[in-house]
């Protein structure tokens, strides 16, 4: 029994590992550093396979007592209005009080095949997020002094990633020995 459980973790391992291989994340973060900051991020995606779903968590700690619309994160992807978040709004998730005023919380974004190829066919992205005009440097944190910031994590498929397949005969191989360990034990 102790071939065949070896085998099937070799197999695993080659499985999980062609399916990963595919796959690259970017990521940036900006501290702010004067009241009402906006933060700008271009991500380099140079081996970017076009017209493929794409994915970015957005993370931020900020200001974020106030639920209302006007003081709301506002997302721009490549020039276009990703809407406006507070802290209660129905997409943000991870809220979290740092103290009185202070929050943290995160937004997804998916991003389509149709969307990626028009946003990645340069080999970059563009992300603007403002944290609102109500976001001050020293309000709201505590003794450290630990200003607002935003994180941003692209994650993209890649091309022309040279991924080794299982040979055949390797396949042939592993499931005649598991015949034959099968065999053997009746």
């Amino acid at each position: 029994m102790k071939i065949s459980s070896n085998i099937v973790i070799v197999l695993l391992f080659f499985i999980s590992t062609a399916a990963h291989a595919f796959h690259s994340t970017v990521s940036s973060v900006a501290w702010q550093s004067v009241d009402g900051q906006d933060f700008s991020f271009t991500l380099s995606t140079p081996d970017a396979q076009i017209g493929s779903l794409s994915f970015m968590t957005i993370a931020m700690q900020a200001d974020l007592a106030s639920t209302s619309i006007a003081d709301a994160v506002s997302i721009f992807i490549e020039g276009v209005d990703y809407g406006s978040y507070s802290r209660d709004s129905a997409n943000v998730y991870g809220v979290a009080a740092v103290n009185d005023n202070a929050y943290t919380m995160n937004i997804d974004v998916l991003l389509m095949p149709a969307t990626s190829a028009h946003y990645l066919a340069d080999g970059e992205i563009n992300v603007n997020v403002s944290l609102g005009d109500a976001t001050d440097v020293s309000e709201g944190w505590s003794t450290w002094g630990r200003a607002p910031f935003t994180s941003i994590d692209l994650t993209y498929n890649r091309m022309h990633v040279a991924v080794v397949p299982l040979p055949a005969s390797l396949v042939l191989y592993a499931s005649a020995l598991l015949g034959f360990v099968i065999v053997r034990r009746r």
